[in-house]
């Protein structure tokens, strides 16, 4: 299976959303080609399920690449949010972010702007394929209304989601003892669908 630049492109542009902008198309394209290129080293060594696992950032991009990629079996999503632009605008990590965009565009146009890159523009794409949400009740990179509204739309789209809540915040998840259990839910649930 040989994989070519131009051909990863083209799908991709296909499956976006109308009016997605150049540097969209070439982060989705450029991610998808790499994707296959891993898939292509996957298979040759012999495994034949691929699951992905992202947290924060990466739980946008895992998502992002399952929808454009068949093959992924399964998805570990923690920490994630329906729409890339409320997070950078609610997030207190992102508040310097927000800052520099004030008073340039509001939190309507930038939801519109990057729609491609949001995973609500695809949850039609991940019917019945095994999803984890993992969220932290006091998350203030990731609001827990966010949270829960991706939870929300993930089984609404996707029956066969599962949701694990850590009494705990964003970066807290990354210290004992959440840590422990956040990897226990992640692995285990990894390990169980693939």
């Amino acid at each position: 299976m040989k994989t070519h630049m131009s051909e990863t492109m083209a799908n991709v542009v296909t499956t976006l959303p109308p009016g997605a902008n150049p540097e969209i198309l070439l982060v989705v394209g450029l991610a998808s080609y790499l994707f296959h290129l891993w898939e292509r080293q996957l298979d040759e060594q012999g495994y034949e399920r691929i699951g992905l696992l992202g947290t924060s950032l990466g739980s946008y991009l895992s998502m992002l690449t399952a929808t454009h990629e068949p093959p992924v079996k399964a998805m570990a999503l923690n920490h994630a949010s329906p729409r890339f632009a409320d997070v950078i605008w609610e997030g207190l990590s992102t508040a310097h972010v927000r800052a520099g965009m004030e008073g340039h565009i509001d939190l309507p146009r930038l939801r519109e702007m990057w729609r491609p890159i949001s995973p609500q523009s695809y949850m039609h794409r991940i019917a019945n394929r095994p999803s984890l949400l993992v969220y932290a009740l006091y998350d203030r990179w990731f609001p827990l209304h966010l949270s829960r509204d991706i939870a929300r739309e993930f089984q609404r789209h996707n029956p066969p989601t599962r949701i694990r809540v850590l009494p705990c915040g964003h970066d807290t998840s990354g210290v004992a003892p959440f840590k422990y259990l956040d990897g226990f839910y992640l692995a285990r649930f990894l390990h169980k669908e693939l």
